[in-house]
């Protein structure tokens, strides 16, 4: 969950001026949150408790901590279970680089993981650092801020995306380019919306449809698509034509036909497709992995995945076998 406003990620199928985030820089999960009796704990990849059910929010670890609420305030756990930084923070980001965005006063700041402040609350709203790099908000305008607080790229865009594979997704009035890490435009403003680099590669709007472009601005997928596509992962990217997903490659020719309702972006090998209403996987040539059987599922992290049935969750490794069975 971002400490921002999820209002500046634009919908699946918005076109609207905006920069969207694909979050590149997720790191690969060690602890696995499940559920039982109504309360949170933690497994490992073997499925393996580490510390029982007891909390009421969803324990997600980053950096080794988790945020934890305990009535309206927020602190954060160590893998034991145990908090290292009491419930004080009226809200919290994920420790991402040494530093957590945190807000207190109505104003966000950063804490570093024995919980005093790096940076003092100030800004009027903020984000997880990536890159170095962490986005906030002055005057209503969106700038970037260093690790030590400092001012790195003056606030003065109306939308601002985290920095990726060195370049941040920004607006200034109706058209959307990317910066470097001076503040400087690689990529001239010149879109109507754009997307993070991933895989070197992002995915841009012009005219009502979606496209790619390379770090050097330039086009190298034509815009076709009306549904905002996937980022590319692995070589692949998830497109929709005529309401039916598949995956193409970075030349933009198909490597899996169009043929799912819905479909993820690829992790571990594997990507999430929907058929019939149910989330199977399916691998880079197609192939199904694990058949369509589950209500929800979520993208591979360190080998697990996270799946739910009739309300329960659990997790599967990528033959399909259940390391945790669903629970509620």
């Amino acid at each position: 969950m971002r400490a921002v406003s999820s209002l500046l990620i634009c919908a699946i199928s918005s076109l609207a001026l905006s920069c969207g985030y694909f979050k590149s820089d997720k790191k690969e999960v060690e602890l696995f949150p499940v559920k039982q009796n109504g309360k949170w704990g933690l497994i490992n990849k073997t499925g393996t408790l580490v510390i029982n059910p007891q909390f009421d929010s969803i324990p997600e670890f980053y950096d080794g901590l988790a945020r934890m609420k305990i009535g309206n305030k927020w602190g954060f756990i160590d893998q034991t279970g145990k908090y290292v930084i009491a419930p004080q923070f009226d809200s919290t980001g994920h420790f991402s680089q040494e530093l957590a965005v945190v807000r207190m006063w109505n104003v966000w700041g950063y804490i570093d993981d024995q919980g005093k402040y790096a940076i003092n609350p100030q800004y009027e709203e903020a984000d997880d650092f990536s890159e170095d790099l962490a986005r906030v908000k002055i005057s209503g305008q969106w700038g970037y801020i260093g690790k030590k607080g400092e001012i790195v790229v003056n606030p003065q865009f109306d939308i601002a995306s985290d920095f990726a594979e060195e370049l941040a997704c920004v607006s200034i009035g109706n058209a959307v380019g990317y910066i470097d890490k001076e503040g400087i435009y690689a990529i001239t403003p010149q879109f109507d919306s754009g997307k993070d680099f991933s895989d070197e590669m992002a995915a841009v709007a012009v005219g009502g449809k979606w496209g790619y472009i390379d770090k050097s601005g330039a086009i190298v997928i034509n815009p076709q698509f009306e549904i905002t596509p996937g980022k590319f992962s692995d070589g692949l990217a998830a497109v929709a034509l005529e309401g039916q997903w598949g995956y193409i490659d970075k030349e933009g020719k198909y490597a899996i036909t169009p043929q799912y309702e819905s479909a993820g972006d690829f992790a571990n090998g594997l990507a999430r497709v929907v058929v019939r209403g149910k989330s199977g996987f399916v691998d880079k040539i197609g192939t199904v992995a694990i058949g369509p059987q589950f209500d929800l599922a979520m993208e591979f992290s360190n080998g697990l995945t996270r799946v739910e049935v009739d309300g329960r969750i659990g997790y599967i490794d990528k033959s399909g076998n259940y390391t945790w069975p669903p629970t509620e």
